[in-house]
């Protein structure tokens, strides 16, 4: 059955075609591969107006789940509202290559076509459609309000038309680079269009194979895992923001399991890693949470973090909390912030992040244990890095004179006297 919108393209697609017999001109005609086999398909200008932005591109696929969570539902751009949020995502994604496309679209036009559906969605050119009906806002220009395109047949199924979009945008430098949480989100779209990692990795520029595509997959399931423990499972660009913590996750749990730790110790790894990445570590000390967990010393102190209630950092107000979370919309500063109201899950969410910074900080220590055992045959080494750490202790400071740090300075110095008498003993012996 022809729907109402296949009827309008198909309208102006034969308008297109008397015009240039009537002018006597050709038109353009460029080559695309459809199918696994190179076609030639006519470049039509058709009305902007006539055509529909892709609800499901690739290029803002976490932008747009974030927003319609936000809406509490799916949009729809035959919807002119709809559309318009669209459009908004489409120019403030990259707003430096908005303008740099903006430029050379005014000054030199459009020289590659875009690529419609039969019905009229464009499945690659939304970007510059985007721009040209800004450009058409700040100066009514004619020209500003079509679009030159392909049109798909009507047989392609989803297996090629993911191949298709993948082939034109994931493949070419020249074009505005995916962000790495909706390249992962575009493979996930290609294997629920029934790809197989291999057909997948075939589509891609370079040397990617079967275990890199497979490897993508695991680490987007390790993001949304991560999402969902945080209470955040729509918002993808946060992932996003944390693609270096992932994929270095990612090669320690690889690791541990190379190792053939256990299956509750690889999940205590896990639970671990989402807490840290929290608590707002850099992403080069995710580097050695499998030596942590693989030493018993290193570890002792987190599991005991783990087991901790979650309460407020008690250094930082619940706004800036939630400012860092990024739960006050619009807020750049406490003061901006003040009168925004936090909803209880902004602050359950804190109460989350300050338990997260505590475990940060054993993790931190079970960093240095870990060294201190690679470095167990240099005594001399772990010597002078204590001696570093005496020396850089504020002896002003009234923290000093805590209890415990008087009972922690009696028992160092009390082993101390233990390793020089041992020392003594073998020198005797020697």
């Amino acid at each position: 059955m022809t729907s109402s919108r296949e009827k309008e393209i198909t309208t102006l697609i034969q308008r297109c075609k008397e015009d240039a017999e009537r002018k006597d001109e050709t038109l353009e005609r460029r080559g695309i591969e459809i199918m696994g086999k190179k076609e030639v398909l006519n470049v039509y200008r058709l009305p902007i107006k006539s055509l529909r932005y892709n609800i499901r591109n690739g290029r803002f696929a976490a932008e747009l789940r974030a927003v319609e969570a936000k809406e509490g539902r799916k949009l729809d751009t035959n919807d002119p509202d709809d559309a318009a949020i669209v459009k908004k995502i489409l120019r403030e994604q990259s707003k430096e290559e908005t303008q740099f496309l903006k430029k050379d679209l005014k000054q030199k036009g459009q020289i590659d076509p875009g690529l419609i559906t039969h019905d009229g969605h464009v499945i690659n050119g939304n970007r510059r459609m985007a721009i040209f009906e800004l450009l058409y806002e700040e100066e009514p220009d004619p020209k500003f309000e079509f679009l030159d395109v392909q049109v798909l047949p009507k047989s392609v199924s989803p297996k090629d038309l993911w191949r298709i979009e993948a082939g034109l945008q994931l493949s070419r430098d020249k074009r505005l680079d995916y962000s790495p949480v909706n390249q992962l989100l575009k493979i996930e779209e290609g294997i629920k269009a029934g790809l197989k990692p291999e057909e997948i990795a075939k589509s891609f520029y370079g040397k990617v194979t079967r275990k890199n595509i497979v490897d993508d997959l695991e680490r987007l399931k390790l993001m949304k895992e991560y999402l969902n423990y945080v209470e955040k499972p729509d918002d993808l660009k946060l992932a996003d923001r944390l693609d270096n913590h992932f994929i270095n996750l990612q090669k320690q749990i690889q690791k541990l399991q190379r190792k053939g730790v256990t299956k509750s110790d690889t999940n205590k790894a896990i639970v671990l890693g989402y807490e840290i990445i929290l608590g707002g570590v850099r992403h080069l000390d995710v580097r050695h949470l499998a030596e942590v967990i693989l030493s018993d010393r290193a570890s002792d102190g987190i599991e005991r973090a783990l087991d901790e209630p979650d309460e407020l950092d008690a250094e930082e107000s619940p706004v800036d909390e939630a400012l860092e979370a990024g739960e006050l919309d619009g807020a750049e500063s406490e003061e901006e912030a003040e009168g925004e109201s936090l909803s209880s899950d902004s602050l359950e969410f804190s109460k989350r992040r300050g338990k997260a910074k505590r475990i940060v900080e054993e993790y931190k220590n079970a960093l240095d244990v870990v060294d201190f055992e690679r470095s167990r045959e240099e005594p001399g080494k772990l010597i002078r890095k204590a001696i570093d750490a005496i020396e850089s202790i504020d002896k002003e400071s009234h923290h000093i004179l805590r209890a415990e740090v008087k009972r922690d300075l009696k028992e160092l110095a009390e082993r101390v006297m233990e390793f020089l008498e041992l020392i003594e003993k073998g020198s005797q012996k020697g």
